[in-house]
Protein backbone atom coordinates (compact mmCIF):
# COMPACT_ATOMS: atom_id res chain seq x y z
CA UNK A 1 0.00 0.00 0.00
CA UNK A 2 1.34 3.55 -0.61
CA UNK A 3 1.78 5.83 2.20
CA UNK A 4 0.33 9.73 1.73
CA UNK A 5 2.30 12.82 2.96
CA UNK A 6 4.73 15.40 2.39
CA UNK A 7 8.51 15.00 1.76
CA UNK A 8 10.79 17.12 3.90
CA UNK A 9 11.04 19.23 0.56
CA UNK A 10 7.07 20.05 0.71
CA UNK A 11 7.12 20.71 4.12
CA UNK A 12 10.74 23.67 4.26
CA UNK A 13 8.83 25.19 0.96
CA UNK A 14 5.35 25.69 2.61
CA UNK A 15 6.90 27.13 6.18
CA UNK A 16 9.56 29.66 3.86
CA UNK A 17 5.91 30.37 2.43
CA UNK A 18 4.55 30.72 5.68
CA UNK A 19 7.53 33.16 6.73
CA UNK A 20 7.24 35.28 3.56
CA UNK A 21 3.51 35.97 4.28
CA UNK A 22 4.08 36.15 8.12
CA UNK A 23 6.81 39.13 7.24
CA UNK A 24 4.32 41.20 5.74
CA UNK A 25 1.20 40.68 7.54
CA UNK A 26 2.62 40.51 11.16
CA UNK A 27 4.23 43.77 11.73
CA UNK A 28 0.79 44.84 10.28
CA UNK A 29 -1.26 43.04 12.68
CA UNK A 30 1.20 44.50 15.62
CA UNK A 31 0.77 47.74 14.15
CA UNK A 32 -3.06 47.35 14.29
CA UNK A 33 -2.83 46.36 17.68
CA UNK A 34 -0.89 48.89 18.59
CA UNK A 35 -3.38 51.76 16.77
CA UNK A 36 -6.06 50.11 18.81
CA UNK A 37 -4.29 50.33 21.86
CA UNK A 38 -3.39 54.07 21.29
CA UNK A 39 -6.80 54.71 20.21
CA UNK A 40 -8.51 53.56 23.15
CA UNK A 41 -6.72 55.76 25.71
CA UNK A 42 -6.62 58.86 23.46
CA UNK A 43 -10.69 58.34 23.95
CA UNK A 44 -9.94 58.10 27.70
CA UNK A 45 -7.83 61.56 27.80
CA UNK A 46 -10.41 63.27 25.89
CA UNK A 47 -13.12 62.12 28.41
CA UNK A 48 -10.43 63.52 31.33
CA UNK A 49 -10.47 66.48 29.40
CA UNK A 50 -13.86 67.22 29.39
CA UNK A 51 -14.43 66.27 33.35
CA UNK A 52 -11.22 69.11 34.30
CA UNK A 53 -13.56 71.12 31.84
CA UNK A 54 -16.63 70.49 33.56
CA UNK A 55 -15.23 70.86 37.35
CA UNK A 56 -13.97 74.13 36.17
CA UNK A 57 -17.63 75.38 35.48
CA UNK A 58 -18.93 74.16 38.39
CA UNK A 59 -16.80 75.10 40.72
CA UNK A 60 -14.88 78.51 39.13
CA UNK A 61 -11.81 77.20 39.78
CA UNK A 62 -9.12 76.10 37.27
CA UNK A 63 -6.60 72.95 38.51
CA UNK A 64 -3.43 74.02 39.88
CA UNK A 65 -0.27 72.63 37.77
CA UNK A 66 1.96 72.81 40.45
CA UNK A 67 0.70 70.33 42.91
CA UNK A 68 -0.15 66.61 43.05
CA UNK A 69 -3.00 66.03 40.96
CA UNK A 70 -4.79 64.37 44.65
CA UNK A 71 -4.24 67.36 46.27
CA UNK A 72 -7.51 69.30 46.59
CA UNK A 73 -6.57 72.18 44.31
CA UNK A 74 -5.08 69.43 41.88
CA UNK A 75 -7.00 68.33 38.77
CA UNK A 76 -7.91 64.39 39.34
CA UNK A 77 -9.12 65.54 43.07
CA UNK A 78 -11.12 68.53 40.81
CA UNK A 79 -12.32 66.40 38.17
CA UNK A 80 -13.52 63.35 40.06
CA UNK A 81 -16.96 64.16 40.93
CA UNK A 82 -17.64 64.94 36.90
CA UNK A 83 -16.74 61.68 34.92
CA UNK A 84 -17.77 57.82 35.21
CA UNK A 85 -14.05 56.79 35.84
CA UNK A 86 -13.48 55.58 39.19
CA UNK A 87 -10.50 58.10 41.10
CA UNK A 88 -7.65 55.23 39.70
CA UNK A 89 -8.83 55.01 36.06
CA UNK A 90 -9.04 58.73 36.28
CA UNK A 91 -5.46 58.96 37.56
CA UNK A 92 -3.52 56.91 35.64
CA UNK A 93 -3.70 54.74 32.60
CA UNK A 94 -3.64 51.16 34.01
CA UNK A 95 -5.17 51.71 37.49
CA UNK A 96 -3.60 48.90 39.16
CA UNK A 97 -0.04 50.81 38.46
CA UNK A 98 0.72 54.27 39.95
CA UNK A 99 3.48 54.35 37.33
CA UNK A 100 1.41 55.25 34.55
CA UNK A 101 -0.05 58.59 35.95
CA UNK A 102 -1.78 61.40 33.24
CA UNK A 103 -0.47 64.62 33.69
CA UNK A 104 -1.66 67.78 33.65
CA UNK A 105 0.05 70.93 32.46
CA UNK A 106 -1.04 74.35 31.93
CA UNK A 107 0.32 77.35 29.64
CA UNK A 108 2.55 78.86 32.05
CA UNK A 109 1.80 82.54 31.39
CA UNK A 110 -1.67 81.94 31.92
CA UNK A 111 -0.60 79.94 34.99
CA UNK A 112 1.26 82.66 36.37
CA UNK A 113 -1.87 85.13 35.99
CA UNK A 114 -3.84 82.23 37.67
CA UNK A 115 -1.17 81.96 40.60
CA UNK A 116 -1.69 85.57 41.52
CA UNK A 117 -5.28 85.94 42.30
CA UNK A 118 -6.56 85.81 45.42
CA UNK A 119 -7.49 82.72 46.41
CA UNK A 120 -4.80 81.21 43.47
CA UNK A 121 -6.73 79.82 40.38
CA UNK A 122 -9.71 80.39 41.62
CA UNK A 123 -12.46 83.15 40.68
CA UNK A 124 -12.37 86.30 42.92
CA UNK A 125 -15.27 87.71 44.81
CA UNK A 126 -14.45 90.77 42.05
CA UNK A 127 -14.42 88.84 39.15
CA UNK A 128 -11.15 87.45 36.92
CA UNK A 129 -9.62 91.12 36.60
CA UNK A 130 -9.21 92.45 33.48
CA UNK A 131 -5.59 93.75 34.19
CA UNK A 132 -3.19 91.15 33.29
CA UNK A 133 -5.36 88.72 31.44
CA UNK A 134 -3.44 86.72 29.35
CA UNK A 135 -3.62 87.94 25.49
CA UNK A 136 -1.87 84.03 24.53
CA UNK A 137 -3.05 80.97 24.84
CA UNK A 138 -4.83 79.89 27.65
CA UNK A 139 -4.31 76.13 27.38
CA UNK A 140 -4.43 72.74 29.31
CA UNK A 141 -2.70 69.95 28.78
CA UNK A 142 -3.19 66.22 29.31
CA UNK A 143 -0.55 64.15 28.71
CA UNK A 144 -0.18 59.90 28.92
CA UNK A 145 1.40 57.03 28.15
CA UNK A 146 -0.60 53.79 27.20
CA UNK A 147 3.04 51.57 26.90
CA UNK A 148 2.82 49.15 29.64
CA UNK A 149 5.23 50.63 32.80
CA UNK A 150 6.31 48.11 35.50
CA UNK A 151 5.06 48.49 38.69
CA UNK A 152 7.76 49.83 39.81
CA UNK A 153 9.10 51.32 36.97
CA UNK A 154 12.57 49.49 35.64
CA UNK A 155 15.31 51.67 33.56
CA UNK A 156 14.03 50.17 30.26
CA UNK A 157 10.56 51.49 30.45
CA UNK A 158 9.69 54.53 28.20
CA UNK A 159 8.76 57.05 31.02
CA UNK A 160 6.73 60.23 30.87
CA UNK A 161 9.33 63.13 30.74
CA UNK A 162 9.19 65.66 33.78
CA UNK A 163 7.67 65.01 37.07
CA UNK A 164 3.63 64.81 38.32
CA UNK A 165 2.59 67.96 39.28
CA UNK A 166 5.17 70.39 38.21
CA UNK A 167 4.22 72.29 35.06
CA UNK A 168 6.23 72.04 32.04
CA UNK A 169 8.28 75.10 30.42
CA UNK A 170 5.96 76.73 27.59
CA UNK A 171 8.54 75.41 24.69
CA UNK A 172 7.94 72.21 25.59
CA UNK A 173 4.23 72.73 26.14
CA UNK A 174 4.35 74.26 22.46
CA UNK A 175 6.27 71.04 21.11
CA UNK A 176 3.61 68.89 22.39
CA UNK A 177 0.78 70.64 21.23
CA UNK A 178 2.09 70.94 17.64
CA UNK A 179 3.33 67.50 17.14
CA UNK A 180 1.02 64.82 14.81
CA UNK A 181 0.74 61.14 15.87
CA UNK A 182 1.80 59.97 12.25
CA UNK A 183 2.85 56.45 10.90
CA UNK A 184 6.54 55.87 9.09
CA UNK A 185 7.51 52.98 8.61
CA UNK A 186 5.64 51.68 10.72
CA UNK A 187 6.55 53.64 13.77
CA UNK A 188 5.73 57.09 15.06
CA UNK A 189 8.27 59.55 16.51
CA UNK A 190 7.73 61.62 19.91
CA UNK A 191 8.10 64.54 19.25
CA UNK A 192 11.32 67.10 20.51
CA UNK A 193 11.02 68.93 23.87
CA UNK A 194 13.78 71.32 24.27
CA UNK A 195 13.75 71.35 28.39
CA UNK A 196 13.01 67.99 29.03
CA UNK A 197 13.24 65.39 26.28
CA UNK A 198 12.18 61.82 26.15
CA UNK A 199 14.91 59.29 26.84
CA UNK A 200 15.77 56.87 24.47
CA UNK A 201 13.31 54.21 25.49
CA UNK A 202 10.54 55.96 23.70
CA UNK A 203 12.84 55.18 20.27
CA UNK A 204 9.80 54.13 17.71
CA UNK A 205 7.34 53.69 20.20
CA UNK A 206 5.58 57.33 19.61
CA UNK A 207 1.81 55.61 19.02
CA UNK A 208 1.94 54.96 23.04
CA UNK A 209 2.38 58.62 23.92
CA UNK A 210 -0.95 60.62 23.90
CA UNK A 211 -1.78 64.04 24.49
CA UNK A 212 -4.76 65.97 24.46
CA UNK A 213 -5.00 70.37 24.49
CA UNK A 214 -7.59 72.19 25.62
CA UNK A 215 -7.84 75.80 24.72
CA UNK A 216 -9.81 77.07 28.16
CA UNK A 217 -10.25 80.91 26.73
CA UNK A 218 -13.98 80.15 25.27
CA UNK A 219 -14.88 79.07 29.03
CA UNK A 220 -14.39 83.18 29.92
CA UNK A 221 -16.82 85.94 29.35
CA UNK A 222 -15.75 89.33 29.79
CA UNK A 223 -18.56 91.32 31.81
CA UNK A 224 -19.00 94.77 31.75
CA UNK A 225 -21.30 96.66 34.26
CA UNK A 226 -22.63 100.91 33.56
CA UNK A 227 -23.42 102.76 36.76
CA UNK A 228 -25.25 105.77 35.03
CA UNK A 229 -25.50 107.55 38.71
CA UNK A 230 -21.93 107.06 39.39
CA UNK A 231 -19.35 109.12 40.02
CA UNK A 232 -21.64 111.54 42.07
CA UNK A 233 -20.75 114.64 41.51
CA UNK A 234 -21.15 117.75 44.06
CA UNK A 235 -20.74 121.21 44.35
CA UNK A 236 -20.88 123.37 47.05
CA UNK A 237 -21.41 127.30 46.36
CA UNK A 238 -21.70 130.68 48.79
CA UNK A 239 -24.50 133.02 48.12
CA UNK A 240 -23.74 135.72 48.09
CA UNK A 241 -20.78 137.39 48.81
CA UNK A 242 -18.28 138.32 51.63
CA UNK A 243 -18.12 134.54 52.86
CA UNK A 244 -15.04 132.13 53.80
CA UNK A 245 -13.89 129.59 51.60
CA UNK A 246 -16.21 126.76 50.63
CA UNK A 247 -14.98 123.17 49.97
CA UNK A 248 -14.04 122.46 46.38
CA UNK A 249 -16.34 120.58 43.99
CA UNK A 250 -15.52 116.27 44.95
CA UNK A 251 -16.75 113.24 43.10
CA UNK A 252 -17.75 110.06 45.41
CA UNK A 253 -19.66 107.14 44.67
CA UNK A 254 -20.63 107.00 48.29
CA UNK A 255 -23.94 107.20 50.00
CA UNK A 256 -23.04 109.90 52.27
CA UNK A 257 -21.20 113.53 51.56
CA UNK A 258 -20.20 115.77 54.33
CA UNK A 259 -19.44 119.34 53.47
CA UNK A 260 -17.48 122.06 55.70
CA UNK A 261 -16.48 125.26 55.25
CA UNK A 262 -14.97 128.08 57.14
CA UNK A 263 -17.25 130.76 56.17
CA UNK A 264 -18.65 132.48 59.77
CA UNK A 265 -22.16 133.45 58.68
CA UNK A 266 -24.45 133.07 55.29
CA UNK A 267 -25.99 130.48 53.45
CA UNK A 268 -24.37 127.87 51.38
CA UNK A 269 -25.93 126.37 48.28
CA UNK A 270 -24.75 122.33 47.72
CA UNK A 271 -26.01 121.11 44.54
CA UNK A 272 -25.75 117.30 44.19
CA UNK A 273 -25.93 115.74 40.44
CA UNK A 274 -25.73 112.15 40.84
CA UNK A 275 -26.26 111.58 37.09
CA UNK A 276 -29.62 109.78 36.14
CA UNK A 277 -30.31 108.82 40.15
CA UNK A 278 -31.83 111.88 41.49
CA UNK A 279 -30.78 115.82 41.68
CA UNK A 280 -30.85 117.46 45.04
CA UNK A 281 -30.16 121.26 45.04
CA UNK A 282 -30.28 122.29 48.47
CA UNK A 283 -29.76 125.35 50.73
CA UNK A 284 -28.39 125.13 54.13
CA UNK A 285 -26.92 128.15 56.59
CA UNK A 286 -23.58 127.87 58.13
CA UNK A 287 -25.26 127.46 61.83
CA UNK A 288 -26.93 124.04 60.66
CA UNK A 289 -30.47 125.77 60.28
CA UNK A 290 -31.97 124.76 57.38
CA UNK A 291 -33.30 127.21 54.90
CA UNK A 292 -36.14 126.98 52.38
CA UNK A 293 -34.37 124.16 49.62
CA UNK A 294 -34.32 125.47 46.04
CA UNK A 295 -35.64 121.89 44.91
CA UNK A 296 -35.52 118.31 46.36
CA UNK A 297 -35.69 115.64 44.27
CA UNK A 298 -34.09 113.06 46.17
CA UNK A 299 -36.06 111.14 48.35
CA UNK A 300 -33.33 111.19 50.85
CA UNK A 301 -33.36 114.45 52.80
CA UNK A 302 -30.28 116.43 53.57
CA UNK A 303 -29.93 115.54 57.81
CA UNK A 304 -28.23 117.97 61.04
CA UNK A 305 -25.07 116.78 61.20
CA UNK A 306 -24.49 115.01 64.56
CA UNK A 307 -23.20 117.04 68.08
CA UNK A 308 -19.87 117.65 67.20
CA UNK A 309 -19.56 117.42 63.52
CA UNK A 310 -17.77 119.76 61.29
CA UNK A 311 -19.99 119.47 58.55
CA UNK A 312 -22.82 122.34 57.31
CA UNK A 313 -23.85 120.14 55.25
CA UNK A 314 -24.75 116.33 54.97
CA UNK A 315 -26.41 115.14 51.77
CA UNK A 316 -27.01 111.09 51.56
CA UNK A 317 -27.63 109.95 47.50
CA UNK A 318 -29.12 106.45 47.39
CA UNK A 319 -26.91 103.75 48.13
CA UNK A 320 -24.06 102.97 44.73
CA UNK A 321 -25.19 99.69 43.03
CA UNK A 322 -23.45 95.96 43.84
CA UNK A 323 -23.04 92.72 42.22
CA UNK A 324 -22.46 89.72 43.70
CA UNK A 325 -20.62 86.24 42.16
CA UNK A 326 -21.51 83.89 45.14
CA UNK A 327 -18.99 85.44 47.67
CA UNK A 328 -20.77 88.53 48.72
CA UNK A 329 -21.81 91.81 47.53
CA UNK A 330 -19.22 93.70 46.03
CA UNK A 331 -20.23 97.66 45.67
CA UNK A 332 -19.02 99.64 42.15
CA UNK A 333 -16.62 102.14 43.07
CA UNK A 334 -16.01 103.40 39.48
CA UNK A 335 -18.18 104.76 36.63
CA UNK A 336 -17.59 101.21 34.52
CA UNK A 337 -16.20 98.29 35.82
CA UNK A 338 -14.82 95.03 33.82
CA UNK A 339 -13.98 91.97 34.94
CA UNK A 340 -14.60 88.03 33.78
CA UNK A 341 -16.34 85.16 34.93
CA UNK A 342 -16.01 81.85 33.97
CA UNK A 343 -19.09 80.31 31.42
CA UNK A 344 -22.12 79.36 33.80
CA UNK A 345 -21.61 81.89 36.24
CA UNK A 346 -24.74 82.97 38.77
CA UNK A 347 -24.63 86.61 39.17
CA UNK A 348 -26.71 88.93 40.97
CA UNK A 349 -27.18 92.45 39.93
CA UNK A 350 -28.25 94.19 43.40
CA UNK A 351 -29.96 97.68 43.09
CA UNK A 352 -29.78 98.58 47.27
CA UNK A 353 -33.17 98.38 49.35
CA UNK A 354 -34.65 97.88 45.78
CA UNK A 355 -34.38 94.58 43.91
CA UNK A 356 -31.76 91.50 43.15
CA UNK A 357 -31.90 90.68 39.25
CA UNK A 358 -29.79 87.30 38.62
CA UNK A 359 -28.30 86.23 35.40
CA UNK A 360 -26.74 83.29 33.95
CA UNK A 361 -23.35 83.95 32.31
CA UNK A 362 -22.98 82.04 28.82
CA UNK A 363 -21.33 84.69 26.77
CA UNK A 364 -19.74 88.44 27.13
CA UNK A 365 -22.04 90.39 27.96
CA UNK A 366 -23.07 94.75 29.29
CA UNK A 367 -24.89 95.72 32.29
CA UNK A 368 -26.26 99.03 33.29
CA UNK A 369 -27.75 100.61 36.20
CA UNK A 370 -30.19 103.01 35.77
CA UNK A 371 -33.28 104.63 37.87
CA UNK A 372 -32.76 102.24 40.45
CA UNK A 373 -32.27 99.39 38.50
CA UNK A 374 -30.66 96.88 35.69
CA UNK A 375 -31.21 95.99 32.89
CA UNK A 376 -28.85 94.17 30.27
CA UNK A 377 -27.30 95.91 27.38
CA UNK A 378 -25.87 93.33 25.31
Amino acid sequence: MKRQGFTLLEVMGVLAVMAIIASFTVPSIIRQIRQAQATGEDAVLKQVGEAIVASIQANGRIPNPGVPATNPTGWMALATNYTALSSNALLCVYPENPSTERRYYLEPTFAAYLAGLTPPYATPADGFPTNGFPTGAMRALLVSSSRGIMNPPTSSDPTLPGTAGVNLPAADQLALVNWNKVFSNGVVTVPILPSTPFGSNWNGLGEFLHVEAIDLRPLFCRVELFDTAAPVTVEVNPIGSGYGAVPSPITTNGTTINFSTNSTGGVLLAAVFPAQRQVVSVARSTNNTTSSPRTLADPASPTTPPAGSSADLIVTTPGAPQYDLGSGPQTLTDQSTNFYVIKGTSLQLIAPGVSTNTQTISKDCSFEYYGQSWRQLY
